[in-house]
């Protein structure tokens, strides 16, 4: 039984893992970008949604005002503003000027629609945390487990150690990390 999910990948020889293994992501994330490949017409289809405002997830491309009303927070639903606050006042101190201003948005900035999480980065928004210094890795971490449940924090601890265990799988860390 154990072993099983490897049916689900492609061999270690196999050409799509071959010719980027030893890439580092920003090297991976512009060959991921060429033109008539399954990667890359992804990143050319999302070029042009990032340039333009997002309104949200329709079925037919008409929004529905009123399904999500915002309402107040029960009680004991609020969350730790306070502690969200200092977390990310001590993220920032941690920064550069330079590493402040690529995490550092207005709420309606184009930028928070670029994160995903494929092995290929589409585009270069934000810090990729295992070229911080280990202070600065701390103090993201300190901020989402300060903004999510312990559930929450919990559950993106995870993902992010099945992102590390899938690039040793394929043989690809610098790529898919931790």
């Amino acid at each position: 039984m154990s072993g099983e999910f490897r049916s689900y990948l492609f061999p270690h020889d196999h050409p799509r893992l071959a010719e980027v293994r030893g890439l580092d992501p920003y090297t991976y994330g512009e060959f991921a970008k060429k033109p008539g490949t399954f990667t890359g017409g992804l990143v050319e289809g999302w070029t042009p949604l990032y340039r333009h405002e997002f309104r949200g997830v329709t079925e037919d491309g008409a929004l529905r005002g009123g399904l999500y009303p915002l309402t107040p927070a029960e009680p004991g639903e609020a969350a730790p503003v306070p502690a969200m606050v200092a977390a990310a006042r001590d993220l920032l101190a941690a920064l550069s000027p330079d590493d402040r201003e690529r995490i550092a948005f207005d709420v309606d900035a184009a930028e928070w629609q670029t994160w995903a999480n494929p092995e290929f980065m589409q585009f270069d928004t934000g810090l990729r945390l295992e070229f911080q210094p280990p202070e600065v890795r701390e103090a993201v971490l300190r901020l989402v487990r300060a903004s999510l449940s312990s559930e929450g924090a919990e559950l993106v601890h995870a993902a992010m150690l099945v992102n590390g265990f899938l690039g040793d799988v394929v043989d690809l860390p610098a790529v898919l990390g931790e």
